[in-house]
């Protein structure tokens, strides 16, 4: 495993390492964790748990970094930050091998990894953390996205389920800021004017929200709905489908 100081999937390591040292996270996590005071620093992460190094060790430092990540450990977002650095290496690999633009493959494995490192069975699983955590997401993602649909074609998947939306707007290019603003403009205005339902509508809300954790985010937004998961992408798929009709009439409406 490779920390990619300039092409990392998840951010700039070097700025990650300076606010864990403002904040004294390690020291909290290895007050947690004591497997981690073998390792001086968070800098000295990635040569602990490289391809080349001590096996036994590397797994005894991802285990302590799990269980400091996951919710029912500590709980540490920056633990899985961490983690997801550590293991950017699979992370491009997996993407290598979704038929996705390079940009949204590598966000959607991080985005499917980070969800399996803070659901993690650290309890139950107690060993070969990094190949377990990466064949977990492969799996989650093979049935959570299937590659093609049935007639060849790829199929237009996005961790975002408003993004599509907003490719389908006539719309010309703007800032990915000026994007939220106006897809937020264009929910309010479909609720104003009974475009689609509006509990309906703050669901495609929650699901933006939570975006990037695949199938979990769904089936626990289903349940606090009191609906399946079944019935929940049914809904939103008729008001991505409403909403998407009702694009043009928005977009004269707001350039009036």
């Amino acid at each position: 495993m490779i920390v990619f100081q300039d092409c990392s999937p998840v951010g700039d390591w070097s700025v990650l390492l300076e606010r864990l040292d403002r904040a004294g996270a390690f020291g909290r996590w290895r007050t947690w964790a004591p497997e981690l005071a073998t390792v001086p620093s968070p800098a000295g992460l990635p040569s602990c748990t490289a391809v080349h190094s001590d096996r036994g060790e590397s797994d005894r430092v991802l285990g302590a970094l799990i269980r400091v990540a996951a919710v029912d450990g500590m709980a540490d977002p920056d633990a899985a930050l961490v983690l997801l650095h550590l293991l950017s290496d699979g992370i491009y690999s997996l993407a290598s091998r979704l038929p996705h633009p390079w940009a949204e493959a590598v966000a959607l494995v991080a985005g499917e990894l980070t969800c399996q490192i803070r659901s993690f069975p650290w309890r139950r699983r107690t060993r070969a953390y990094a190949a377990n955590l990466l064949l977990d997401t492969k799996h989650a993602l093979l049935k959570e996205l299937p590659a093609l649909g049935p007639d060849g074609t790829r199929r237009d998947v996005s961790l975002d389920p408003l993004d599509s939306l907003w490719r389908s707007l006539p719309a010309p290019a703007e800032a990915p800021a000026a994007q939220e603003v106006m897809l937020t403009d264009l929910m309010r205005w479909a609720e104003r004017n009974s475009i689609a339902d509006p509990d309906d509508l703050r669901m495609l809300v929650a699901l933006q929200e939570r975006a990037g954790y695949g199938s979990r985010s769904r089936h626990r937004i289903a349940a606090e709905l009191g609906i399946n998961e079944r019935t929940l992408r049914r809904r939103r798929d008729r008001t991505l489908a409403a909403l998407r009709a009702a694009g043009p009439r928005f977009l004269l409406e707001r350039a009036a």
